[in-house]
């Protein structure tokens, strides 16, 4: 009951984002985080939460604590952020972790927006022509009446009726299945998961990197980042299961950095690229490289949802033009047998 008043409590995500946009365009003006809260706190046009957790901030500044402990005492930001910005402000790093909040929550919607999105027009008349279908059982009852022969536009709207709710009913289960299994499988089971798995590991390397890189740029070690990797992101099993082997590996058998990255954390084909861009392991290289690769795994993820916003288009158009065959010749079989009795 606890956790759920909590949950309750966290602002919405438009607002968070939008009060680390402020925060991080303040830290690059060059004020300093307690001069930057102070500053939100007294913008009176801000939502009333946004200003809450401006003041909690500014607060915990004027008490002698770090401010990020201010924030998350108000219990207005989720777990999840208060622990990546924890991490940030350990190693100096708050403006850049505010961006990098801000740059996750539109990756987390590149699904939605990149695949789904560009086909919202598709989606709505293949469901509009769905509905028709389901409903010309009942309004082309009475015509089959006058003598109309069989009609394949009744028996697919019969089929609908009895198969439809079903097959959504699976399809939302697959759904939530494929969701789970990005976020918590982690042996070969995960090949089932076909083109999502690439998604997922795409994204879960791009977490990776860019902490990577936020820490090595200020002297964290291999040790340090896969330990913080495991905390701050512990609600992803896949994601804690990988750095807790990647330190076992490193700690037990001495296997180089990114052989051990190319087990999980990253694919194999860019841990092999970041040894190409840190030649001798050259410490001063790492947060460059890191940046890089995450670069790298952006652009190939944007590719993979742009190869499936194409595949589901394709199956929609095709779904409409199956649909609206079957529509015309059923409409044209109920007037054909309507005109030949005199209708």
């Amino acid at each position: 009951m606890k956790n759920t008043v909590q949950l309750l409590k966290i602002m919405k995500q438009e607002h968070r984002m939008m009060f680390y946009t402020l925060l991080a365009t303040q830290l690059r003006a060059g004020l300093v985080p307690a001069r930057a809260l102070a500053e939100l706190e007294r913008m009176t046009r801000l939502p009333s939460q946004m200003r809450a957790l401006a003041k909690a901030g500014s607060q915990a500044a004027r008490e002698g604590r770090a401010e990020i402990d201010g924030m998350a005492d108000s219990g207005l930001l989720p777990p999840g952020e208060i622990a990546v910005l924890r991490i940030a402000d350990r190693y100096d790093q708050l403006q850049e972790a505010f961006d990098e909040l801000v740059e996750r929550r539109e990756e987390d919607q590149g699904f939605l927006v990149k695949v789904i999105a560009p086909n919202a027009y598709f989606l709505m008349v293949a469901s509009v022509a769905t509905m028709f279908i389901w409903q010309a059982e009942d309004f082309l009852a009475d015509l089959q009446v006058f003598g109309s022969g069989p009609n394949s536009l009744m028996d697919l709207s019969a089929v609908m009726k009895v198969w439809l709710a079903p097959v959504l009913a699976g399809c939302a289960g697959l759904c939530a299945l494929i969701f789970a299994g990005m976020r918590t499988w982690t042996g070969p089971v995960r090949r089932i998961l076909w083109v999502f798995d690439t998604q997922a590991r795409l994204r879960f390397g791009i977490l990776f990197t860019d902490l990577a890189a936020m820490m090595s740029r200020r002297g964290a070690a291999d040790i340090e980042i896969l330990e913080t990797l495991s905390s701050v992101h512990g609600d992803s099993r896949y994601l804690r299961f990988h750095a807790r082997k990647a330190l076992e590996a490193l700690q037990g058998k001495g296997a180089p950095w990114e052989d051990v990255l190319g087990r999980g954390l990253l694919l194999p084909e860019h841990a092999e690229l970041l040894r190409g861009l840190v030649p001798g392991s050259d410490l001063r290289r790492y947060p460059e490289g890191y940046r890089s690769i995450g670069q790298v795994q952006r652009v190939i993820l944007d590719q993979l949802y742009g190869r499936m916003q194409a595949v589901l288009r394709i199956a929609l158009l095709l779904l409409i033009f199956w649909l609206l065959i079957s529509m015309i010749q059923g409409m044209y079989s109920i007037m054909g047998s309507t005109q030949s009795i005199g209708f």
